[in-house]
């Protein structure tokens, strides 16, 4: 564990208390372009998340029985359910004091830290700053074409920081984000909270974690 100099951290869930309320967002969306019914876009997206924008928003729409969006659609809705994102979480309370603490902790501690994420980086960066977390990070990286979290994100932070991908981890909440990082073959760590360390661990999770706060113990043996 030792040999980990460089964190790729999920955004949603992982970092931030935000998952419940942009799968509430994605229902009013949804219900407002399609007529769908809230409370199941919303089961919908919990199920789904931590993969692309893109293709979370395509599974919710074929759990409808609906056709894919086309990229202009796409782009016209993304761009909509930031707003709301935006409009809902400009609160410090999505953070918590343990975890800002361990981010300065680890950055004094000389690791090099990321966000890797499916969501946009114009919104992730504008929320961040916000909150107050922005300088902690060399790079937000989030979701747009083929430039998403998994193998693309983890080729290019092994690219920037020229390091192997023995030195690199990457820490997610989601199922999705367990599968990501060990097709982008680096170790996984998941955060239990939105799923639990059982079902973290059967997903590919290396080592599970209850807080952000356990990250500097946890890589320093």
């Amino acid at each position: 564990m030792k040999s980990i100099k460089v964190i790729l951290f999920d955004w949603d869930g992982t970092l931030i208390d935000s998952l419940s309320v942009k799968a509430q967002n994605a229902g009013r969306l949804f219900a407002q372009v399609w007529g769908l019914e809230p409370a199941s876009v919303t089961r919908s997206y919990l199920k789904h998340s931590g993969i692309p924008r893109r293709q979370l928003f395509n599974a919710i729409l074929a759990d409808h029985g609906l056709p894919p969006l086309a990229e202009d659609r796409f782009t016209e809705l993304s761009q909509q359910f930031s707003t709301l994102n935006l409009e809902c979480l400009y609160d410090k309370k999505i953070l918590s004091a343990k975890t800002r603490e361990a981010l300065q902790k680890l950055t004094e501690a000389g690791f090099r830290l990321y966000i890797s994420s499916s969501a946009e980086a114009a919104e992730i960066e504008q929320i961040a700053e916000k909150i107050g977390i922005r300088q902690y990070f060399q790079e937000i990286l989030g979701s747009k074409g083929e430039f998403t979290k998994g193998i693309p994100h983890v080729k290019y932070v092994l690219q920037q920081e020229d390091r192997k991908a023995d030195e690199v981890t990457f820490v997610g909440d989601d199922l999705a984000d367990m599968r990501l990082g060990n097709e982008a073959g680096i170790m996984t760590i998941g955060k239990s909270g939105t799923q639990p360390p059982s079902l973290l661990k059967a997903a590919g999770a290396q080592k599970t974690i209850d807080e952000i706060a356990e990250l500097l113990d946890l890589l320093s043996n």
